[in-house]
């Protein structure tokens, strides 16, 4: 009995060995039909997998493939089958081998349809659905399993989009006007190949401004009516200018008349002047029945315009205006002198309405120029013995230049002399802030302009327009009138004898900021030095301080004076151990004392030798008997 049970052991184990050694795993739930030893040739030839096996039971791809249809028609696709169909993988295997990207690497333009636009962004399962593939039936029975298929597809719109134009344009395709970014608008489709080409304000309307629905909702492209202009617009006339609108219209706009094509001239009314340019709805307003052409009352002025004059001046405009413009009053019709304001120099450039402004009270105030115009000056003249009266300083023919002599101003408290009577008026009458004004005691009026010219000082000192250069350190001497005059800035008359350093000689002469330089226009005068080398470079470095100075300083005034630097009182006889005799007194100084000392030639006082030898060298004789 257990060796009975051996054997079939054994035997069931050989018998899975060979199994496993036929077949390397099981098939995908698509061919397990196929499943066991006797079926293994129904796919594996003496070659191995072969095409024709496949396409043997895949009636319907072989069909494609023998009319050179298709992706597998292709000659990179004709090699074995099992590249991309990997079989004995098991039940769960998809059976499709789509690359290592994966499928939405693959290269649809290789099945001659390339995805562009908004198809490439689509799914596949968008597009290869059972419900949209033709011949179901026949791709069943050639062995296509409909419900994962990408066969049966057609590439005309139509197989995958409803036609919303309802067949209006066939035979014509749908990219003979449509591109595949977007359906709306139709990017291919031009206007003018159509018997009705857009022109003028019809070019930017929205094709269902024009092509409206018709029966079941469609849209109507073909067939709509364009022969006259009402079969799109409603008459705005109602008949009474006829049915021929481009006598006078144009695709321009409604609102542009060709002035060729109606003359306005041949009614009752020419339009002459500012008429000329007016819209026709400006006096041809809209009513229930449309624009009301008949009819428009235009016996007076006052029959489209409201009387500004309120009736004062009676009701002929034309004694006064002509079409013109209002504003245009005719030469000889009115006469404002015969009112009690004449016109006079610019007044009589001035338009009616500038003066004459609905709401002003009437008779107009015209006594005092502050009646019409705002007070430039804002009350700094008030205090004046006029008042402040314009007339004063101004006239009719300009504000500017005023008529403010130098006589007047001379009456003021800053006269004008020397170099201030070149000065332009707003150099000193600058423009300032009320603020300022109003420190000053001026109280402006209400209205009065945010800035203006000022005319009121607090005093007449210069300082009023002028920054102190000396930036206050002259202030114990005086005003600046101590030194300068208005003749010029650079007249100065001073007395240097005050500051304890009287000019004399050579520095009476020099220019002021010679000794008192400054920056940025300023001077500087207190702490000068009264020593020479307070502003002199001392030639002789330092070679007298101890004989002839103190505290380490030269004084030069012991040799030299004002004058010139070369006039000097030097006595060499009582000053030196050397007195100069005989042809020693006409030799110039600088043929004892020059000297080369590193390269540089300076002049040495002290330390010379009296021996002859040390001037006239070692070669110099005794001086015989």
């Amino acid at each position: 009995m257990k060796r009975a049970l051996l054997a079939g052991a054994i035997l069931l184990s050989c018998a899975a060995g060979a199994r496993a050694q036929i077949s390397p795993g099981p098939l995908s739930r698509f061919h397990q039909s196929l499943e066991g030893a006797r079926n293994c040739r129904s796919c594996h030839g003496a070659q191995g997998v072969t095409r024709e096996l496949c396409l043997t039971c895949h009636t319907a791809l072989a069909q494609r493939v023998g009319a050179g249809k298709g992706l597998h028609a292709r000659e990179e696709y004709r090699v074995g089958c099992e590249r991309c169909h990997v079989e004995h993988q098991g039940r769960g295997f998809e059976l499709v081998f789509w690359g290592k990207e994966g499928r939405g690497s693959f290269d649809h333009a290789q099945t001659g349809f390339p995805l562009q636009g908004r198809h490439a962004a689509l799914q596949c399962e968008s597009c290869h659905a059972a419900r949209r593939i033709r011949d179901r039936a026949g791709l069943a029975q050639g062995g296509v399993n409909l419900a994962r298929t990408f066969l049966g597809l057609s590439t005309a719109c139509a197989s995958c989009h409803a036609d919303p134009h309802k067949g209006q344009f066939a035979p014509r395709g749908c990219t003979d006007c449509h591109d595949q970014e977007r359906f709306k608008p139709p990017s291919r489709f031009d206007h003018d190949k159509t018997a009705f080409p857009l022109t003028g304000a019809h070019e930017p309307l929205a094709c269902a401004s024009c092509h409206r629905p018709g029966a079941g909702a469609v849209v109507r492209f073909k067939g709509t009516l364009h022969q006259t202009c009402a079969s799109c617009h409603r008459d705005p006339h109602a008949g009474r200018m006829g049915a021929a609108c481009a006598s006078c219209h144009s695709t321009a706009g409604w609102n542009r008349i060709d002035p060729g094509r109606f003359d306005h001239g041949k009614t009752r009314f020419p339009l002459t002047g500012r008429h000329e340019k007016v819209a026709c709805a400006g006096c041809h307003a809209r009513g229930p029945g449309g624009m009301k052409f008949q009819g428009t009352a235009f016996a007076s002025c006052a029959s489209c315009h409201k009387d500004p004059h309120a009736g004062r001046l009676g009701a002929n405009c034309a004694g006064c205006h002509t079409t013109a413009g209002f504003d245009r009053i005719q030469s000889g019709q009115f006469d404002h002198d015969r009112t009690g304001f004449p016109l006079r120099g610019q007044h009589a450039e001035v338009k009616c309405d500038s003066c004459h402004r609905p709401g002003r009270p009437r008779p107009l105030k015209h006594a005092r120029c502050t009646d019409c115009h705002e007070d430039r000056h804002a009350g700094q003249l008030a205090s004046r013995a006029d008042g402040g009266r314009c007339e004063s300083c101004h006239d009719v023919s300009g504000f500017e230049p005023a008529r403010f002599s130098v006589e007047e101003h001379a009456r003021t408290r800053m006269p004008l002399t020397g170099a201030h009577l070149a000065v332009a008026c707003d150099a000193c009458h600058r423009e300032v802030a009320l603020d300022r004004l109003r420190s000053l005691g001026v109280r402006p009026a209400p209205g009065a302009p945010s800035r203006t010219e000022q005319m009121r000082f607090g005093s007449t000192a210069c300082s009023e327009c002028h920054r102190d250069p000396h930036t206050g350190r002259t202030a114990r001497f005086g005003t600046c009138e101590t030194c300068h005059a208005t003749a010029g800035w650079s007249v100065v008359r001073f007395d240097h004898a005050k500051t304890g350093f009287p000019l004399v000689g050579k520095h009476a002469q020099v220019a002021c900021r010679s000794c008192h330089p400054g920056q940025e226009g300023t001077l500087a005068f207190g702490g000068r030095a009264k020593v020479c080398d307070g502003c002199h470079r001392d030639p002789h470095e330092g070679q007298f301080a101890q004989r002839f100075g103190r505290d380490g300083r030269t004084d030069c005034a012991a040799c030299h004076e004002p004058t010139s630097w070369r006039t000097m009182g030097f006595d060499h006889a009582r000053r030196t151990s050397f007195p100069l005799e005989g042809a020693h007194r006409n030799v110039p100084c600088a043929r004892c004392h020059e000297r080369t000392v590193a390269g540089r030639r300076i002049m040495q006082y002290s330390g010379l030798g009296r021996a002859c030898s040390a001037c006239h060298g070692a070669e110099i004789g005794t001086p015989s008997r």
